[in-house]
């Protein structure tokens, strides 16, 4: 590496991966095992698995990138690279006691990250995002009574997902200067972005037997419970929303931003039935960290000392006049 290296190649593995990955390994894992005559199905799936390895593999630069300015970035990253080794070299050790509490303590940690991240933030963008916590926290809570049979909470996750999109609209808007044109065509972009979930929204919502389907379909593919079957059509209007922020901040040049927002939606419902990959644990806190870091408009640089091997560190550049 020779001179400054931007974080947006950093941001685009890990952004190529996570779409990759939750296109064709999150969303059809549930209908892998099903008989069905689906044309290229298996080759769908081999697409996610190579998303999922580029998204194990930005997660764990990201990280390591950033261990100057998250605290438990560093642990983090490591127990990524451990849990990926494990797989290969003891494949029942998720199975054990010990791993038990090591996943409670990373979503403990990655909770963490996720505030810290948060806390660094700008100000007037740092309030927007703390409309994000509550379904970040509810998760987790039910991650730990799940792990310890202890009951479930019974979360209304269709509104808080709701109110969690509603805060990545607003970063959308805050994020960035609000006004000019481009500006006004991320704006664009994020509505047309966000106009391709009404057709399901008029499915489900104005027939009663897709609507039943889709209860049982949406959930499988992205872990959300829903309290109320009724509620369909509430999450379907977020998943739009989460799309015009997503696109929005895209365009609008606030890649961390756009790539974390769409690491934390994509993500993080999967503690409310159980983790099957630490990588579920730790996406959620460290999309919502990258979201609260975006305003630091960071920059990674190869810092070269006499005697002394390169080393990378993250550096902050202040945005003027945003």
């Amino acid at each position: 590496m020779k001179g400054d290296l931007d974080l947006r190649t950093l941001l685009a593995v890990l952004y190529v991966g996570a779409v990759l990955q939750f296109l064709f390994r999150e969303a059809t894992f549930a209908i892998m095992p099903i008989p069905l005559h689906i044309y290229a199905l298996s080759y769908l799936g081999l697409l996610g698995t190579v998303g999922l390895m580029l998204e194990l593999v930005g997660m764990v630069a990201l990280l390591a990138a950033l261990w100057r300015k998250l605290f438990l970035a560093a642990p983090l990253a490591a127990l990524l690279v451990v849990s990926s080794v494990l797989a290969f070299v003891f494949p029942q050790y998720y199975a054990t006691g010990l791993w038990t509490w090591v996943t409670l303590a990373s979503v403990t940690a990655t909770a963490i990250l996720g505030l810290e991240g948060v806390a660094k933030g700008n100000g007037r963008r740092r309030a927007v995002l703390l409309l994000t916590l509550p379904l970040l926290i509810a998760v987790d809570v039910e991650a730990f009574f799940l792990y310890l049979h202890v009951g479930l909470l019974y979360s209304n996750y269709p509104l808080l997902f709701f109110l969690a999109a509603a805060g990545s609209a607003a970063a959308t808007i805050l994020f960035g200067k609000p006004w000019g044109r481009r500006a006004a065509l991320s704006y664009g972009l994020g509505i047309v972005a966000a106009s391709t979930v009404m057709p399901l929204y008029l499915l489900v919502t104005q027939n009663r037997f897709m609507e039943i389907i889709m209860d049982m379909t949406i959930p499988s593919a992205v872990g959300i419970t829903l309290s109320d079957p009724y509620s369909l059509g509430l999450v379907i209007i977020s998943f739009g929303v989460v799309l015009f922020s997503v696109v929005g901040l895209l365009v609008k040049g606030r890649y961390m931003a756009s790539a974390g927002f769409f690491l934390f939606f994509s993500t993080v419902f999967m503690g409310i039935t159980g983790y099957h990959l630490m990588l579920y644990v730790i996406a959620p806190g460290l999309g919502l960290a990258m979201a609260g870091l975006d305003s630091l408009n960071l920059t990674v640089k190869e810092r070269t000392q006499s005697n002394a091997k390169p080393s990378i560190a993250v550096t902050e550049k202040r945005e003027v006049g945003s």
